[in-house]
């Protein structure tokens, strides 16, 4: 099958939402959704489809969103060709922008740009790109929190600290991304983990991990039992109920006990 019998005007708004959420628990797929699954999606190469602020495979969500609508899913081999653009375009009519896969560095470097051409004054520009860098006051504050080392491993060495944002930068207003409680001093590899939701951690500081790592942890420096090393706040707390939220296989995830 192909284009011919694609079912384009049946998938709504819901359909896409509803495929996110489905792609979001892989790592633990129910019994309803294996028929999809067991097409062998994969991560996208070269395009991402915002959902809630997320990336997602623009293929995969097509061939859910298309089952959960007509109830036949789309095969891989349905897509041969240079059809992308057919779903670029729905995807937009629907509210979901389609992007070009990014480096950490370009979005940095995008979002400084923003910054510039807000029209907020100099200070408040000057903070905010300090704080979008994890540099300036914002990464002072936050290691001071955690006496200048890592939340978890307790690492020293500041030049492998990054001071991660709890809540996205893509997701916060201005104040939240200048709140130190909005931030963690995570070693290199957990702050890539956790800005990519492969880790959170639960409210008594004890690391969730998504399920999709569970081949890895020995390679990542991953050990069963990791948690924050202080008790978090109020507002940490539900600052990480929202990024657990969005980890990657929700419902999958698993809090690592010694």
């Amino acid at each position: 099958m192909g284009i011919g019998q694609w079912q384009l005007s049946k998938i709504k708004r819901s359909h896409i939402l509803a495929a996110a959420r489905v792609w979001n628990r892989r790592a633990a797929a129910k019994a309803d959704d294996m028929a999809f699954f067991n097409l062998g999606f994969r991560e996208s190469i070269r395009f991402d489809v915002l959902i809630n602020g997320h990336p997602h495979p623009p293929k995969a969500i097509a061939s859910c969103a298309h089952g959960l609508a007509t109830g036949r899913y789309l095969h891989p081999s349905e897509f041969a060709g240079a059809k992308d653009g057919v779903w670029h375009c729905l995807f937009d009519s629907l509210g979901f922008r389609v992007v070009a896969k990014r480096t950490a560095k370009a979005d940095e470097a995008e979002d400084v740009r923003e910054i510039l051409a807000s029209g907020r004054d100099a200070t408040t520009c000057q903070r905010l790109i300090e704080a979008r860098l994890g540099q300036g006051k914002y990464r002072d504050s936050v290691l001071d929190r955690w006496d200048q080392s890592c939340a978890v491993t307790g690492c020293e060495t500041a030049a492998a600290l990054r001071a991660s944002h709890i809540k996205p930068w893509r997701i916060s207003n201005d104040e939240e991304r200048l709140d130190p409680e909005n931030g963690l001093p995570l070693i290199a590899t957990l702050d890539a983990l956790f800005d990519k939701n492969l880790v959170s951690f639960g409210d008594d500081g004890l690391i969730v991990i998504s399920k999709m790592l569970e081949g890895d942890l020995k390679s990542l420096g991953i050990k069963q039992g990791m948690r924050l090393r202080k008790p978090l706040t109020r507002s940490q707390k539900k600052l990480l109920a929202g990024h657990r939220k969005s980890l990657v296989g929700n419902g999958a995830c698993a809090s690592l006990e010694a």
